[in-house]
């Protein structure tokens, strides 16, 4: 229905910024790849080429990766502008305090795992797309500063936030968020994809990447699906179908 009614493309819709930026990338695979990128294009011209309201929330930067694809289309530099501007702002912040989920002020950086698929992508693009490697090293900067306060080695799996290190499910095992992962194994996929190859830190990534998807790949079920809990299948029997769409993209 959006696709066919661009006009409904409103500025509040941003819990839908993901969709835009996933249809971006999907849309050089259809056979009427035009049909998708005029959406997307309208959405941009709705929104006057803007991230969400709250700025800082990587949520609201989400949107900003259809942005910077759909300029490589059109060559205007109207569709970034915005973008830049904020991660201009961004790239002069010292984001130098402790994370914490449960401050309100660290809701402008990267406390829960879902927006490392919401931010780094559009500054990994951002990188690509004018060359400044001050958006990488931003991204950098706080995707290790978010892994360091998620990210648990030994499982080699991303708690969704700081509110889930101590409870445990029912088989005992530490709790591991199907969808959580998945959206970081996905944006580690697309940061690959979009980071200048001979970025100095790319190596690390490929790492990061190859041990998520080693250790995920391990949880799949017979029946090709993953579950809601990682590692207590049994907690959440059914199949769970966004985390497995997203191990699936990556």
């Amino acid at each position: 229905w959006q696709l066919a009614n661009p006009s409904s493309h409103k500025l509040w819709e941003w819990h839908q910024a993901p969709f835009w930026a996933s249809l971006a990338a999907f849309a050089p695979l259809s056979a009427t790849p035009e049909k998708y990128f005029s959406a997307i294009a309208a959405t941009g011209e709705a929104n006057a080429w803007n991230h969400g309201p709250s700025r800082f929330h990587a949520d609201d930067q989400a949107i900003t990766q259809s942005y910077f694809l759909i300029n490589e289309r059109l060559k205007d530099p109207r569709t970034v502008a915005a973008a830049l501007k904020l991660f201009d702002e961004m790239a002069a912040m010292p984001f130098d305090e402790p994370l914490d989920f449960d401050q309100k002020k660290t809701a402008r950086e990267w406390v829960w795992c879902d927006a490392l698929f919401m931010s780094p992508p559009a500054l990994a693009l951002a990188a690509r797309s004018t060359g400044d490697l001050r958006y990488a090293d931003l991204m950098n900067r706080l995707w290790w500063k978010t892994t360091d306060y998620l990210y648990d080695p030994q499982e080699r799996l991303y708690y969704r936030d700081s509110r889930y290190f101590s409870p445990r499910e029912a088989n005992g095992a530490k709790v591991f968020w199907s969808r959580g992962n998945g959206w970081v194994l996905a944006g580690l996929a697309r940061v690959l994809e979009f980071l200048p190859r001979d970025y100095k830190e790319r190596p690390r990534f490929v790492r990061l990447f190859k041990d998520m998807a080693e250790r995920v790949a391990t949880l799949q079920r017979p029946d090709g699906y993953w579950r809601v809990s990682l590692l207590d299948p049994a907690s959440y029997p059914i199949p769970e179908t966004s985390g497995t769409g997203f191990f699936t993209y990556a």
